[in-house]
């Protein structure tokens, strides 16, 4: 696939997408270049050549979402995806998840 730039506000949102942004002076690593299939860019004007990196990350999530509304297209996860994700987060931010999984199970009697 050629890779495209263009400015975020026109990426296509008719399939899933994942946003990567890269890191202020180092950008994104080659392996992640070497595994997308586009770039997008926020188009700047005036003096300033860059926004850090969560500025841009709330630009083009808000700009997205909005699209997304706007276009009627379904972008919530469905209950149970959500629940899913949520323990995936929590099991990796905890240490020993297992351990508090399985403690926690006990005091519940199950």
């Amino acid at each position: 696939m050629k890779r495209v730039s263009a400015p975020f506000s026109r990426l296509p949102l008719d399939r899933p997408t994942a946003i990567v942004l890269g890191a202020e002076k180092a950008g994104l690593s080659p392996e992640v270049l070497g595994d997308v299939d586009g770039f997008a860019f926020i188009p700047m004007y005036g003096m300033s050549e860059s926004f850090n990196v969560s500025v841009a990350a709330a630009l083009v999530l808000y700009e997205l979402t909005e699209r997304l509304r706007a276009e009627g297209r379904p972008w919530r996860l469905g209950a149970e995806e959500y629940l899913d994700l949520r323990v995936q987060y929590l099991r990796a931010s905890v240490r020993e998840p297992d351990i508090l999984v399985r403690d926690f199970l006990a005091r519940r009697g199950g």
